[in-house]
């Protein structure tokens, strides 16, 4: 069962409203958002490393800047990782928010 939550943010005298799914609370979830592929919440499973997470949903763009990977710990603990080829890849915890940024050399 998926539950519907109205975001709403203010900025100057814009109001910015989206819709995101909240997953039920029977299954632990991580999130996935940015430069990649499906961005959204992604059911976690024990074992999950962020290289799967973020092939889960669909993969960098190729606007991801790969270099800055940001995982919000469901602690509020942040951490920044860079995936390479031959980067360790982290492991991913339930709640986990996963933030992939866009490069600036493909700001245009």
């Amino acid at each position: 069962m998926v539950a519907l939550i109205t975001l709403v943010s203010c900025a100057s005298q814009t109001q910015d409203v989206r819709q995101a799914a909240a997953p039920a609370a029977s299954q632990h979830y991580m999130y996935v958002d940015g430069e990649v592929g499906q961005p959204g919440p992604k059911v976690w499973n024990d074992g999950i490393t962020l290289a799967k997470a973020i092939d889960l949903s669909g993969g960098f763009t190729e606007a991801a800047d790969k270099s800055r990977v940001l995982v919000t710990r469901a602690d509020g603990a942040r951490e920044v990782f860079a995936m390479t080829e031959d980067a360790n890849s982290p492991m991913i915890k339930p709640g986990d928010m996963i933030q992939v940024k866009r490069a600036l050399s493909s700001v245009r």
